[in-house]
Protein backbone atom coordinates (compact mmCIF):
# COMPACT_ATOMS: atom_id res chain seq x y z
CA UNK A 1 0.00 0.00 0.00
CA UNK A 2 2.91 2.64 0.95
CA UNK A 3 4.90 1.84 -2.08
CA UNK A 4 1.74 2.32 -4.39
CA UNK A 5 0.73 5.31 -2.82
CA UNK A 6 5.01 6.55 -3.38
CA UNK A 7 4.56 5.89 -6.65
CA UNK A 8 1.57 7.77 -6.93
CA UNK A 9 2.75 10.96 -5.64
CA UNK A 10 5.80 11.05 -7.67
CA UNK A 11 3.58 10.30 -10.31
CA UNK A 12 1.49 13.99 -9.40
CA UNK A 13 4.93 15.69 -8.93
CA UNK A 14 6.11 14.28 -12.20
CA UNK A 15 2.59 15.18 -14.31
CA UNK A 16 2.05 18.30 -11.77
CA UNK A 17 2.99 20.56 -14.19
CA UNK A 18 0.39 20.16 -16.86
CA UNK A 19 -3.01 20.57 -15.53
CA UNK A 20 -4.55 18.74 -18.09
CA UNK A 21 -2.02 15.23 -17.28
CA UNK A 22 -2.70 16.10 -13.61
CA UNK A 23 -6.53 15.87 -14.08
CA UNK A 24 -5.84 11.87 -14.14
CA UNK A 25 -5.68 12.31 -10.31
CA UNK A 26 -8.92 14.39 -9.71
CA UNK A 27 -11.88 12.33 -11.54
CA UNK A 28 -12.96 9.31 -10.30
CA UNK A 29 -15.19 6.37 -12.94
CA UNK A 30 -16.01 6.95 -16.61
CA UNK A 31 -14.92 10.39 -16.39
CA UNK A 32 -11.36 9.49 -16.36
CA UNK A 33 -9.16 11.06 -19.47
CA UNK A 34 -8.52 8.27 -21.42
CA UNK A 35 -4.65 9.09 -21.73
CA UNK A 36 -4.35 8.87 -18.14
CA UNK A 37 -6.23 5.14 -17.96
CA UNK A 38 -2.35 4.08 -19.23
CA UNK A 39 -0.60 6.09 -16.08
CA UNK A 40 -2.60 5.65 -12.98
CA UNK A 41 -6.32 5.88 -11.93
CA UNK A 42 -5.05 6.99 -8.56
CA UNK A 43 -6.91 9.70 -6.52
CA UNK A 44 -4.35 12.55 -5.02
CA UNK A 45 -6.45 13.02 -2.10
CA UNK A 46 -6.23 8.97 -1.45
CA UNK A 47 -2.55 9.45 -1.63
CA UNK A 48 -1.88 9.22 2.87
CA UNK A 49 -1.36 12.86 3.36
CA UNK A 50 -1.29 12.39 6.88
CA UNK A 51 1.78 10.35 7.04
CA UNK A 52 3.38 12.52 4.37
CA UNK A 53 2.56 15.95 6.95
CA UNK A 54 3.92 13.90 10.07
CA UNK A 55 7.03 13.00 7.48
CA UNK A 56 7.46 16.31 6.22
CA UNK A 57 7.71 17.02 9.88
CA UNK A 58 10.21 14.99 11.07
CA UNK A 59 12.48 15.83 8.61
CA UNK A 60 11.71 19.12 9.66
CA UNK A 61 12.66 18.36 13.22
CA UNK A 62 15.82 16.47 11.95
CA UNK A 63 17.29 19.20 9.65
CA UNK A 64 16.21 21.85 13.16
CA UNK A 65 14.13 24.13 10.41
CA UNK A 66 11.98 26.11 13.30
CA UNK A 67 9.97 27.37 10.30
CA UNK A 68 8.72 24.69 9.27
CA UNK A 69 8.17 22.76 12.18
CA UNK A 70 6.15 25.39 13.82
CA UNK A 71 4.17 25.58 10.27
CA UNK A 72 3.38 21.99 10.14
CA UNK A 73 2.62 21.31 13.57
CA UNK A 74 -0.23 24.04 13.19
CA UNK A 75 -1.68 21.95 10.19
CA UNK A 76 -1.63 19.00 12.47
CA UNK A 77 -3.29 20.25 15.62
CA UNK A 78 -6.14 20.98 13.26
CA UNK A 79 -5.89 17.78 11.81
CA UNK A 80 -6.06 15.75 14.91
CA UNK A 81 -8.75 18.39 16.48
CA UNK A 82 -11.01 17.29 13.61
CA UNK A 83 -9.87 13.33 13.81
CA UNK A 84 -12.06 13.46 17.33
CA UNK A 85 -15.39 13.65 15.38
CA UNK A 86 -17.71 10.89 15.93
CA UNK A 87 -17.20 9.17 12.64
CA UNK A 88 -13.22 8.86 13.49
CA UNK A 89 -10.10 10.25 11.76
CA UNK A 90 -10.76 12.36 9.05
CA UNK A 91 -9.89 11.52 5.19
CA UNK A 92 -6.48 12.77 3.35
CA UNK A 93 -9.66 14.32 1.25
CA UNK A 94 -10.68 16.34 4.58
CA UNK A 95 -6.72 16.83 5.11
CA UNK A 96 -6.06 18.70 1.81
CA UNK A 97 -9.49 20.97 2.74
CA UNK A 98 -7.96 21.90 5.90
CA UNK A 99 -4.36 22.72 4.57
CA UNK A 100 -6.36 24.62 1.47
CA UNK A 101 -8.23 26.72 4.35
CA UNK A 102 -4.43 27.72 6.01
CA UNK A 103 -3.57 28.61 2.88
CA UNK A 104 -6.07 30.79 2.72
CA UNK A 105 -6.29 32.46 6.16
CA UNK A 106 -2.89 32.62 6.19
CA UNK A 107 -2.98 34.98 2.51
CA UNK A 108 -5.84 36.59 3.81
CA UNK A 109 -4.12 37.88 7.44
CA UNK A 110 -0.89 39.09 4.78
CA UNK A 111 -3.08 40.94 2.91
CA UNK A 112 -4.44 43.08 5.88
CA UNK A 113 -0.83 43.00 8.03
CA UNK A 114 0.27 44.98 4.81
CA UNK A 115 -2.77 47.29 4.89
CA UNK A 116 -1.98 47.96 8.86
CA UNK A 117 1.50 48.70 7.45
CA UNK A 118 2.78 45.97 9.65
CA UNK A 119 4.75 44.83 6.28
CA UNK A 120 7.06 41.91 8.50
CA UNK A 121 3.96 40.38 9.81
CA UNK A 122 2.50 40.27 6.80
CA UNK A 123 5.76 38.42 5.18
CA UNK A 124 5.70 35.88 8.03
CA UNK A 125 2.16 34.87 6.96
CA UNK A 126 2.73 34.75 3.09
CA UNK A 127 6.03 32.46 4.03
CA UNK A 128 3.38 30.55 6.00
CA UNK A 129 1.34 31.01 2.87
CA UNK A 130 3.60 29.54 0.12
CA UNK A 131 5.58 26.63 2.35
CA UNK A 132 1.89 24.75 2.67
CA UNK A 133 0.54 25.85 -0.66
CA UNK A 134 3.80 23.69 -2.04
CA UNK A 135 2.03 20.55 -0.12
CA UNK A 136 -0.64 20.96 -1.74
CA UNK A 137 -1.81 18.96 -5.21
CA UNK A 138 -2.94 20.67 -7.97
CA UNK A 139 -6.05 22.69 -8.48
CA UNK A 140 -8.30 20.85 -11.15
CA UNK A 141 -7.92 23.15 -14.11
CA UNK A 142 -10.79 25.10 -15.80
CA UNK A 143 -10.26 23.54 -19.35
CA UNK A 144 -11.04 19.97 -17.43
CA UNK A 145 -13.39 21.18 -14.99
CA UNK A 146 -15.45 22.63 -18.62
CA UNK A 147 -14.49 19.04 -20.24
CA UNK A 148 -16.18 16.80 -17.22
CA UNK A 149 -19.31 19.40 -17.18
CA UNK A 150 -19.70 19.34 -20.28
CA UNK A 151 -19.72 15.81 -20.04
CA UNK A 152 -21.93 15.44 -17.53
CA UNK A 153 -24.54 17.68 -18.99
CA UNK A 154 -24.82 15.52 -22.16
CA UNK A 155 -25.72 12.40 -20.03
CA UNK A 156 -28.12 14.36 -17.94
CA UNK A 157 -29.51 16.21 -20.81
CA UNK A 158 -29.24 19.70 -19.11
CA UNK A 159 -30.68 22.24 -19.72
CA UNK A 160 -33.98 20.56 -19.49
CA UNK A 161 -37.46 21.88 -19.99
CA UNK A 162 -38.20 19.62 -17.09
CA UNK A 163 -36.46 22.11 -15.18
CA UNK A 164 -37.00 25.46 -16.40
CA UNK A 165 -35.24 27.17 -13.32
CA UNK A 166 -31.68 28.21 -14.39
CA UNK A 167 -30.39 27.68 -10.80
CA UNK A 168 -32.19 23.94 -10.39
CA UNK A 169 -30.05 23.00 -13.27
CA UNK A 170 -26.83 24.47 -12.39
CA UNK A 171 -27.25 22.38 -9.13
CA UNK A 172 -27.98 19.40 -10.83
CA UNK A 173 -25.25 19.91 -12.89
CA UNK A 174 -22.69 20.66 -9.39
CA UNK A 175 -24.04 17.84 -8.13
CA UNK A 176 -23.44 15.17 -10.61
CA UNK A 177 -20.03 16.88 -10.82
CA UNK A 178 -18.96 16.28 -7.45
CA UNK A 179 -20.25 13.15 -7.23
CA UNK A 180 -17.27 12.09 -9.70
CA UNK A 181 -15.31 14.59 -8.88
CA UNK A 182 -12.99 15.06 -5.26
CA UNK A 183 -14.31 18.35 -3.93
CA UNK A 184 -10.89 19.19 -2.14
CA UNK A 185 -8.96 19.21 -5.51
CA UNK A 186 -11.13 21.76 -7.18
CA UNK A 187 -12.54 25.30 -6.58
CA UNK A 188 -16.31 25.31 -5.97
CA UNK A 189 -16.82 28.81 -7.13
CA UNK A 190 -15.39 27.83 -9.94
CA UNK A 191 -17.14 25.09 -10.95
CA UNK A 192 -20.51 26.63 -10.09
CA UNK A 193 -19.15 29.93 -12.80
CA UNK A 194 -18.13 27.19 -15.14
CA UNK A 195 -21.35 25.23 -15.02
CA UNK A 196 -23.59 28.46 -15.34
CA UNK A 197 -21.41 29.65 -18.58
CA UNK A 198 -21.80 25.90 -20.12
CA UNK A 199 -25.67 25.60 -19.41
CA UNK A 200 -26.28 29.23 -20.77
CA UNK A 201 -23.81 28.67 -23.70
CA UNK A 202 -26.39 25.46 -24.45
CA UNK A 203 -29.32 27.36 -24.27
CA UNK A 204 -28.37 30.23 -26.77
CA UNK A 205 -27.18 27.64 -28.90
CA UNK A 206 -30.89 25.92 -28.97
CA UNK A 207 -32.53 29.43 -29.49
Amino acid sequence: MLRNSSRAFRLTETFGSSSSRAACFYVRGPAVLSRCRTITTTNASEIDQRKRLTSELKDAMKSKNTFASTVLRSVLAEVYSADKNPSGPISSSQIISILRKAVTRRTDSAVQFSAASRPELAETEKREADYLAALLPPLMSEADIDTTLQKLADEHNLPSPAWPDPKRSIGLLSKAFFSQVDGSLVDSQTVRKRAQAILESRVKKDQ
